[in-house]
């Protein structure tokens, strides 16, 4: 969160990786200052996303972040620092627009269709293996 936050651009996560040159065209096609993507179930992906530097999105991620972490220890991972705070800043988000206030950027939300046709997710142990990640 604090490169994406300090400085324009794409995270994308080690176990995951940009299709091929049409996935990356996509990319490159973006106009949006905050480019989200969802999962099957509607959860926003913290391991691909594009954003402008001082992003909204991400101010209100970081916020969570720190808030989380300092003051609820022992909250589950994924809402703690995970896909959590990518949802409560977009829902945020929305609140404040259908409350008249305008987003400070610009942002595209794309459903998990988009993501699998630009991402391949690397088959890790830790995913499929392992005892899941989200009780660490």
């Amino acid at each position: 969160m604090h490169v994406t936050q300090l400085y324009v651009g794409w995270w994308l996560d080690a176990d995951i990786r940009i299709r091929d040159a049409e996935a990356l065209q996509f990319i490159a096609s973006q106009q949006a200052g905050n480019v989200l993507f969802l999962t099957d179930n509607g959860v926003v992906h913290n391991d691909f996303y594009g954003t402008v530097a001082n992003s909204a999105i991400g101010a209100d991620c970081l916020l969570s972040l720190y808030r989380n972490s300092y003051l609820h220890a022992g909250l589950f991972i994924a809402y703690k620092t995970g896909p959590g705070i990518f949802g409560r800043a977009v829902n945020r988000l929305a609140h404040r627009a259908l409350g008249g206030i305008k987003p400070a950027q610009s942002i595209r939300i794309y459903d998990h269709h988009e993501f699998d046709r630009i991402i391949h997710q690397f088959d890790t142990p830790y995913k499929s293996q392992l005892p899941s990640w989200h009780t660490s």
